[in-house]
């Protein structure tokens, strides 16, 4: 198991919604600043998040259609599915949907040794990751000798950056 509880070191049982589409992204708040993503293609996924069941990742048939076909220098499919049927999801109506059983001897990049070498790579990125507390506005001094204060900053500072994200390919 790659997620193991804190608390008891028992292996957690996650609950995984997928879905492919366009959505808007983009930074959000000045006290707290954080990244949020917009769209339908947020909300199809996480309906497919809650109508799962645990330890299953359910797909939509959008990302089934997608991750189905092989590249062609593939031998044959990346993925192995298992069509579980209709579900009925809130604001969705009834969504026909797969469960994403496992990656296929063809997908080199989800093999066991892959998968055990990315674990690696990433336990040594975060024992070297010097957690900071961030400082989200400062005291600054103007030119004129006054001081901008967290006051001040709130009118300076802008409420929103946004991006697009276009996964229609």
């Amino acid at each position: 198991p790659l997620v193991k509880s804190p608390a008891d070191g028992k292996p957690l049982q996650l609950r995984i919604g997928i879905h492919t589409g366009h959505c808007m992204g983009g930074v959000v708040g000045t006290l707290t600043p954080h990244y949020c993503l917009f769209g339908d293609m947020v909300n199809t996924t996480s309906r497919h998040e809650s109508t799962g069941a645990a330890g299953k990742i359910q797909c939509s048939k959008d990302l089934y259609e997608h991750l189905a076909e092989f590249p062609a220098e593939s031998q044959g499919p990346l993925y192995k599915f298992t069509p579980r049927g209709y579900v009925e999801m809130k604001g969705k109506s009834r969504c026909y949907t797969y469960w994403l059983e496992s990656a296929t001897k063809f997908n080199k990049d989800a093999s066991r040794e892959r998968i055990s070498e990315i674990k690696m790579e990433v336990k040594s990125l975060l024992s070297k990751k010097k957690w900071m507390k961030r400082r989200y506005f400062h005291i600054t001094r103007r030119a004129s000798g006054g001081i901008i204060d967290d006051a001040d900053a709130f009118s300076l500072a802008p409420t929103t950056v946004s991006a697009a994200f276009d996964h229609s390919n």
